[in-house]
């Protein structure tokens, strides 16, 4: 049975399950139909190259993360502390 495809029941009529002796024509112009990649962008390149830094260095990309939630955590307790939302309001209407 080799070079045979084993199909099973559950996607008999399943698309990209078909044996028929009409599905390799169909998937050799599918391929020749695709458009070349176009280049990626400056933006995506650096998208692209910041991710793969990250794949590469897991450590590093943890302590990141870490760094930038802690910062985070920080800039709100500011915010929190020196906003005055612990005072009561004051009427805007009082001074005119």
């Amino acid at each position: 049975m080799q070079g045979t495809r084993h199909r099973p029941a559950g996607l008999a009529g399943a698309t990209g399950c078909d044996t028929s002796a009409t599905a390799p024509a169909r998937t050799a112009s599918r391929g020749a139909s695709r458009r070349p990649k176009k280049p990626l962008t400056p933006f995506a390149n650096a998208r692209v190259a910041i991710i793969a830094f990250g794949n590469r260095h897991p450590a590093l990309t943890g302590f990141g993360s870490a760094v930038a939630a802690v910062g985070m955590v920080l800039l709100l307790v500011w915010f929190l502390v020196f906003s005055g939302f612990d005072s009561p309001p004051t009427f805007i209407y009082a001074g005119f």
